[in-house]
């Protein structure tokens, strides 16, 4: 494993530990968002800012929408799962799945007991796996995105 493929796996890891330890800090209750309080949102762009609430028109779309978060460390893990679904979807050429009994349609599958991502494929009936589809087999695909798709299993 590279220096850099080395740095990605420890930041994925430091994103999901944030947030775990900001679950622990702040557990879940019906009373945090409070006008005047203030949390986290995640942009259309992905960027991540502390904002006040205000309880208005644009904070109540942003919670409609799962872009509001209590701590930077949710937020920040949010938007780096949420950039890399499109990446995923650019490396798969927008692939739109077939279901006619015999076009295979990849998809990623993480084995619980390995702790290790795999490919699986199914021509029936689709699974709706979080990575979306590829038209290939994608053994190349999960040495590329390494410890980054451990995004995907929140």
């Amino acid at each position: 494993m590279s220096t850099t493929e080395q740095i990605t796996a420890l930041e994925v890891k430091l994103s999901k530990l944030q947030a775990e330890i900001a679950g622990l800090k702040y557990p879940p209750n019906k009373e945090w968002l409070k006008k005047g309080n203030t949390c986290w949102v995640v942009s259309a762009s992905g960027a991540f800012h502390k904002v006040t609430w205000q309880d208005d028109l644009i904070d109540c779309a942003r919670k409609s929408q799962g872009n509001v978060f209590r701590t930077e460390a949710e937020a920040r893990h949010e938007s780096d799962r949420r950039a890399l679904i499109p990446e995923l979807r650019e490396r798969a050429g927008h692939y739109k799945p077939v279901w006619d009994g015999n076009t295979h349609n990849y998809y990623l599958v993480y084995e619980t007991l390995s702790k290790e991502w795999t490919w699986e494929w199914n021509c029936i009936y689709d699974t709706c796996p979080r990575s979306g589809y590829f038209s290939a087999e994608i053994e190349g695909l999960i040495e590329e995105f390494g410890e980054r798709l451990n995004l995907l299993m929140d």
